[in-house]
């Protein structure tokens, strides 16, 4: 796992990790979701959960839940 600052306040990350990363961090099911009427695909999730220590520190994942 790789993170840098998007912001400079440093309040906004970006976390580079693989889809098995993912899973296991966020208690997750990554999958490929296809949108039936133009059959564009995207890699989402349908429930995650953060970790309870950093519950009040995480407002948002992205891209999550389709």
């Amino acid at each position: 796992m790789t993170a840098q600052s998007l912001t400079p306040a440093g309040d906004c990350l970006q976390v580079n990790l693989n889809v098995s990363q993912a899973n296991t961090l966020l208690a997750a099911d990554f999958s490929m979701f296809s949108h039936s009427g133009s059959g564009v695909e995207a890699l989402r999730t349908l429930s995650y959960s953060i970790p309870a220590a950093l519950q009040g520190h995480i407002d948002l994942i992205h891209p999550t839940t389709v």
